[in-house]
């Protein structure tokens, strides 16, 4: 593909992440996306044929930058919640967009980033073989309390209502992400 071409594709999937964000996959507008990017409708439709495809195309993406930028690794679990928990808190649209995939993503879709999450849950029963992981845990049902723990901390609508007193700081939620995940993971016995 051209540069021109490989440009207007990445504003396509910029734009479309936006749309999906904040409207689902439902009520995303192709003409907005298109708009948007500085893009013909014909033109997103050369990259991407249907709509469903591009919501599946920005939710890939999604999964695999967030997977790479975050690195679970056996050794530092708390870490990662804590930087999974940054990059959720720097980027919120990241966290609408599971959402989304939550609602939206058809069942075929999310069994497509079964391999970034078997890399994860393998990562996890390697942590439990070294004893750093208390083995009781299913790995995979580990992963999601760890995602599920880490979305509900960073989500503003989750933590109270703004202006509450005693309402936890961005700081001391992230705080407690890694605390939970560290007594969550601890070996017992």
């Amino acid at each position: 593909m051209r540069a021109a071409g490989e440009a207007t594709r990445q504003r396509i999937l910029a734009e479309a992440r936006r749309e999906f964000a904040e409207h689902g996959l439902a009520g995303a507008r192709i003409n907005r996306i298109a708009t948007n990017a500085r893009a013909s409708k014909e033109r997103l439709y050369a990259y991407f044929a249907t709509k469903d495809e591009l919501f599946d195309a920005v939710c890939a993406g999604v999964i695999r930058s967030t997977a790479e930028e975050a690195q679970l690794s056996a050794d530092d679990v708390p870490g990662f919640a804590g930087r999974l928990f940054d990059i959720y808190i720097d980027d919120p649209d990241i966290v609408r967009l599971y959402d989304r995939i939550s609602m939206d993503g058809k069942p075929d879709f999310r069994s497509r980033g079964s391999d970034v999450y078997g890399t994860k849950t393998a990562e996890l029963r390697r942590g439990q073989r070294t004893g750093a992981i208390d083995p009781a845990w299913d790995p995979a049902a580990l992963l999601s309390m760890i995602l599920g723990l880490v979305r509900t901390m960073a989500s503003e609508h989750h933590v109270l209502i703004p202006g509450t007193p005693g309402r936890p700081t961005p700081e001391e939620r992230r705080a407690a992400v890694i605390q939970a995940t560290r007594k969550l993971i601890a070996p017992h016995g």
